[in-house]
């Protein structure tokens, strides 16, 4: 199913310069989106946008991306203008979870009303298939309890410009590789007693 209709205002981003949209908590730019379609994993993983607003970031990542397994999470009173209804998905407020974060590879959190937000999804569902954390937002609103916040298997970096404002920024935190391959051997053990 096609993506509807993205704004005629969306064919005015450039590389060079971020600029608001009304239908987007963060700033746009060509080379956000680039950014952001670069660093999400392909097909068949998948990611999820929580707290899509619009859907005007993710339906511009389809965009660049078709092929991308993006489903967009929020509440019932924000209306979704711009992502196909079959890849909305419906929580019942903004502290909710969405289950199908068990099954994502990669969470993307824009503007998130709750920056601990993040910490909930990752206690409930960070020792499954996520791999990757995408923080947009305020540079005063990141969440700042680093190992404590989201524990010890996952590594931060710091996106200072990727085609933002001077006065958002873009994080990322990584699963530890050495913090799965632990997971694996531990699971090797318990699979050669059974």
């Amino acid at each position: 199913m096609e993506p509807p209709s993205l704004p005629d205002n969306s064919k005015f981003l450039t590389a060079s310069s971020a600029i608001h949209f009304p239908d987007c908590c963060s700033s746009l730019s060509v080379s956000l989106i680039e950014q952001l379609a670069s660093l999400l994993p392909p097909n068949p993983a998948l990611t999820l946008s929580i707290g899509s607003g619009s859907g005007l970031l993710e339906a511009l990542l389809l965009r660049q991306r078709p092929t991308l397994d993006l489903k967009a999470v929020e509440v019932p009173t924000t209306k979704n203008k711009y992502m196909p209804v079959d890849r909305i998905e419906i929580v019942n407020g903004y502290r909710d979870l969405c289950n199908l974060a068990a099954d994502a590879s990669a969470w993307m959190f824009i503007y998130p009303r709750d920056p601990c937000l993040i910490q909930k999804y990752v206690q409930h569902f960070g020792d499954r298939k996520c791999e990757l954390i995408i923080w947009i937002g305020p540079k005063a609103d990141i969440p700042k309890i680093e190992n404590d916040f989201l524990g010890q298997m996952w590594i931060k970096e710091d996106y200072e410009d990727r085609g933002l404002k001077v006065y958002e920024v873009m994080v990322l935190w990584r699963r530890d590789p050495l913090d799965e391959a632990d997971s694996n051997a531990k699971e090797d053990d318990t699979s050669a007693i059974a």
